[in-house]
């Protein structure tokens, strides 16, 4: 039996949560020292592992819900994705190069978690509602 792609992106999300808020509070609080730390220590989880996500949200999961519920219910997290990795990038870049953009890593943070909260409470919950559990399963 496969595993239900809602349910691990669920998972992902919850795993992914608590590094935003680290990285929210250090910016918050101006620690760059903190900050700097927090994204260094999260570098993989905000590019290997949301690219990851990204691609099953995107290539399994909108997917389906696009074929059976119309992909205007998928369109503004889709633009939102592009939106997150544009900033991550941004971020991770001045990280690189010694100036790290605390207003953006702020934007990031709070971008991630208004997204994740609107697919957790809202695309998710909808598009099981709609959906046959068979569907949603990958293998």
């Amino acid at each position: 039996m496969g595993t239900d792609v809602l349910a691990r992106l669920l998972d992902e999300h919850d795993i992914l949560l608590p590094l935003i808020v680290e990285i929210q509070a250090a910016a918050e609080s101006q620690d760059h020292t903190a900050l700097i730390a927090e994204l260094v220590a999260g570098r993989a989880a905000l590019t290997d592992e949301l690219d990851a996500h990204i691609a099953l949200e995107e290539g399994v999961a909108f997917t389906i819900i696009e074929n059976f519920v119309g992909e205007e219910f998928v369109t503004p997290f889709r633009k939102e994705h592009a939106e997150i990795c544009g900033l991550r990038d941004t971020v991770l870049a001045g990280l690189d190069s010694g100036r790290v953009p605390v207003s953006l890593c702020l934007q990031l943070c709070d971008l991630i978690q208004a997204h994740m909260q609107r697919e957790d409470m809202m695309l998710f919950p909808s598009a099981r509602n709609a959906l046959d559990s068979e569907v949603l399963e990958i293998p």
